[in-house]
């Protein structure tokens, strides 16, 4: 079941797409759901339970389903994984503008 108000803006999307010539067909709402939870994940520090409340998912988490969504196969990692444990590592903040510890921001 698809609310008028989401069908309505997939099918502009679609039309975006059409626009700049790539194929609508992999692209729906579903997209919007994933991104959502990892932006509200990394840039907001939401919860589990705030994105779940978000989305309107579960909180069962028994399948792990929303992990699925927060972790993707392209992701870009923020962190090197040697310093995950190095305790003489300077601590950084992250970056607004980037996202990671740099000048730009």
């Amino acid at each position: 079941h698809i609310s008028a108000v989401c069908h309505s803006f997939l099918e502009m999307f679609h039309n975006n797409l059409l626009d700049i010539g790539l194929d609508p067909y992999p692209y729906g709402t579903h997209s919007f759901c994933c991104s959502g939870c990892q932006y509200f994940a990394s840039h907001h520090q939401w919860s589990l339970q705030c994105i779940c409340d978000w989305g309107e998912w579960s909180m069962e988490f028994s399948s792990l389903t929303i992990i699925k969504y927060l972790i993707d196969w392209n992701d870009d990692p923020t962190e090197l994984w040697e310093n995950f444990l190095n305790l003489n590592q300077k601590i950084t903040e992250k970056c607004l503008a980037c996202g990671r510890a740099c000048a730009c921001g």
